[in-house]
């Protein structure tokens, strides 16, 4: 199914507005879907601040903050913030990288 929506021309970076906003890389990782990640990539998807933390890219976090990402805040379930694993500390009132 997967590939057929690639192929019939979905969006890789949807707006996903039935899933509470998280682009398709987050779903990959809530999925554990490694395969479907890397077409994803490969096809050019987004990386923004959720999927750099997701990806575990403290590099690429601490760029995205210096370049002006703001941190999601928590308007419905806090689930982006909380599924993911990084070295650096993201507040929502403050997108500052803080070493833990």
């Amino acid at each position: 199914m997967f590939d057929e929506l690639l192929a019939a021309g979905a969006d890789i970076n949807g707006t996903n507005d039935q899933c509470e906003h998280w682009s398709p890389l987050m779903l990959t990782f809530h999925w554990d879907q490694p395969e479907m990640r890397q077409v994803l990539i490969d096809r050019g998807a987004h990386v923004g601040l959720v999927e750099a933390m997701l990806f575990e890219d403290d590099v690429l976090v601490a760029n995205l903050l210096r370049a002006g990402a703001v941190a999601p805040t928590a308007t419905h379930r806090p689930t982006q913030m909380k599924i993911s694993v990084t070295s650096i500390e993201v507040t929502p009132s403050r997108a500052r990288p803080q070493a833990r």
